[in-house]
This record gives C-alpha cells, structure tokens and sequence, in this order.
C-alpha cells in the first residue's frame, strides 16, 4: 500500500470557468496515480483563480478528473481552496503534510523544478522525502486515449508555451530568493 501523499499543483485557467491544459493534465495525472495505487490521498491546491464568480482551481480539477470516470473517494482527497500562487498553494497545506515523510509533488513538467523546490523549503532539516511526478511523463506512459489526445493537444497549446515562458522567467527569481517578484510576476501574468 502507498504511504505517499500526492500534492497536486495546477497551472490556471485557460479562460474563467475552462481549466488550462495544463491543470487538466495534471487532475488526469494525479487521479491516475492515485488509480494505480502510488499515493495514498491527493491534496489539490489552487483557490479563486479564475475570479470570485467561479470555482476554486483545486474543486475544478478534482472535478475533471472524476467526470473522466476516475473514482476519487472524499475521505482521500483534500482541498486546498485559499491560494493564488504556488507560494500560496504551500503555505496553505503545510499543516496537513508537516507529520508526512513521504510526498509527492504532481504538476507538469515545466512548473515541477519549481514546485518541488518550494514544497522542500518548509520542512528544513525534518526528513521528508519528496518525489517530482511530470504530469505528460505519467499519461504517455498511463494514459488512456483519451488522455493521450490531450497530451497531444497540450504540447501543441499557445497557452503552454507562454505558460513555460513564463516559468522560465520566474523560475530563477525563486532560485535567487525574490519571493516579491515571483509573486508579483504571477499576478500580473495572471491578469492578462
């Protein structure tokens, strides 16, 4: 039996109320391998994104995945509905993961260096051990049809590869410990 909990790290909207290819990836990639018995319980992160008037990024992907037909029990999943960005999605499930020795963090392959990266920096010197799971590594391998014709629709996306630009961008100011203008680059990218 897995002893991992699998945190699960979206990337937006596409628009106000459709989930980004990217999120939707990452909902397929973390049900899978809850299916395939990798990790014992998923905690989904992401709040309001979109706006007030629409759902938490977290609910909207937990959605998804179960309107796919994956069976995600209540009592494994956990909701992480407060935060805007990645800093945020963190500080708002350290205390359900702080007993936790093994974690998982579940996101697409361009957000994963950086996610895994933040998610490290509460714990200090505790041992924890943490794994990096790339959502497109999860679903070419896993994937069913229809996930394999996401993937494609994913890498062909103009909304990914501004997505990954981005991430190039705010990706080393995390590195250098310029939490503000990671933070603010993230809002300002968001509101366009």
């Amino acid at each position: 039996m897995a002893t991992d909990i699998g945190i699960v790290f979206g990337k937006n909207w596409l628009k106000p109320g459709e989930l980004s290819p990217s999120s939707k990836l990452t909902a397929l990639a973390a049900a899978k391998l809850y299916q395939m018995t990798l990790v014992r319980g998923l905690i989904w992160t992401g709040g309001q994104t979109a706006g007030k008037d629409f759902p938490a990024e977290s609910e909207a992907m937990l959605d998804f995945a179960r309107h796919r037909g994956y069976a995600l029990p209540k009592e494994h999943m956990k909701l992480e509905k407060e935060s805007l960005t990645t800093r945020e999605n963190i500080k708002g499930i350290i205390d359900m993961v702080l007993q936790e020795v093994y974690l998982d963090s579940i996101t697409t392959g361009y957000h994963s260096e950086r996610a895994t990266r933040m998610l490290r920096k509460p714990f200090g010197r505790q041992r924890v051990e943490i794994t990096a799971y790339k959502s497109e590594d999860v679903l070419e391998v896993y994937g069913n049809p229809f996930e394999q014709k996401l993937l494609i629709e994913y890498h062909n996306s103009d909304w990914v590869k501004k997505d990954m630009l981005r991430e190039k961008i705010i990706n080393p100011l995390d590195k250098i410990g310029l939490a503000f203008a990671l933070d603010w680059v993230s809002r300002v990218t968001r509101s366009r």
